[in-house]
């Protein structure tokens, strides 16, 4: 009798060890399936205040704001190191952006400004494209990422897909809780540096009137 009972604890005891690899087994496919279907993207603040529409205007930061901040963008974006407002240590070519481990500690906010000149084709993937590194560069809300509308000048004369583009950037704000910041059109003013060239760049008095909204639509 009890050799009987005992085969039967050991039957009982294999199968319950067969269920529960089983389960964990199911458990990790899942994860692993979970991982390999979601979007392109690396984090997302589940706890950050999603917005659905622009950062409003607040009490303007000091000018040692900018110390704080990296700037990702093109040649319109580069204009605010041209005249001086912002530091070219604090910005990194689109394409050409910093690894986490490459920014320096006192980098408490990172500013997407694409520009107008920037656009392809692919309006409605544009914005996925150009912040892809995004999540990754606000290390789990470390850091605060500012989405900035594009850069045009009055210009520009596509408005309708400019209208679509900062939707699209207005969207992948939202869906990673990103600040949206809508700069509207700069004056567009060709600098004499650029003159000849075929593209209109915003001069000085622009560029002064992009940081004042900059430095008066920030978050906390």
């Amino acid at each position: 009798m009890r050799v009987v009972q005992r085969k039967e604890n050991r039957v009982k005891f294999r199968l319950s060890f067969v269920l529960l690899f089983a389960a964990a087994a199911m458990a990790c496919c899942f994860v692993f399936y979970m991982k390999e279907n979601q979007p392109d993207s690396y984090y997302i603040d589940s706890g950050a205040e999603i917005r659905t529409e622009s950062v409003c205007e607040n009490t303007k930061k000091d000018i040692s704001y900018f110390d704080e901040c990296l700037f990702i963008g093109g040649k319109a974006a580069h204009g605010l190191c041209e005249y001086g407002i912002v530091s070219e240590s604090r910005f990194a070519m689109r394409g050409e952006e910093p690894g986490t481990a490459e920014i320096s500690d006192d980098i408490a906010n990172i500013y997407f400004m694409p520009s107008a000149e920037e656009l392809g084709d692919d309006v409605s993937g544009f914005a996925m494209s150009y912040c892809k590194t995004a999540p990754i560069l606000a290390e789990s809300g470390k850091r605060k990422v500012y989405i900035v509308s594009l850069l045009t000048t009055d210009k520009d004369k596509d408005k309708e897909k400019i209208a679509e583009v900062n939707q699209k950037l207005l969207e992948y704000a939202e869906l990673y809780g990103f600040s949206y910041v809508d700069i509207g059109e700069m004056s567009g003013i060709q600098d004499e540096n650029t003159s000849g060239s075929g593209s209109i760049y915003p001069g000085k008095a622009a560029y002064d009137d992009l940081a004042d909204i900059l430095l008066t639509h920030t978050v906390g």
